[in-house]
């Protein structure tokens, strides 16, 4: 599997801060089968004090979101499972962007 390392030069066109490089790196594993950025895959960022690992899937299309939220909801319980596995509670934490009401439909 190949990975995908993001460009060293920051974007200074609307920023106050003109420095041009990036004080940190990051580097995106891509699922086998993933043509774009979109597809599910792994993130590695590396930064002084601040590293991190993350993995899920980042601004996927409308009928792939509809069936990643079918799936939560078709199974709600194995989702809380998952979440509450020690695997995943001392290690990981989910994060992003929240939603104030629930999609219609769900």
């Amino acid at each position: 599997v190949g990975g995908s390392l993001f460009r060293i030069y920051r974007d200074v066109r609307f920023s106050k801060d003109k420095s041009p490089y990036k004080t940190y790196t990051g580097v995106q594993f891509r699922h086998t089968y993933g043509k774009d950025a979109h597809a599910p895959g792994f993130y590695l960022h590396l930064q002084p004090r601040a590293s991190f690992i993350g993995l899920g899937i980042w601004h996927p299309d409308s009928l792939t979101l509809a069936k990643i939220r079918s799936a939560i909801d078709d199974d709600p319980d194995g989702w809380r499972q998952a979440l509450a596995t020690p695997v995943f509670g001392n290690g990981f934490a989910l994060s992003g962007d929240t939603l104030k009401r629930p999609p219609r439909g769900f």
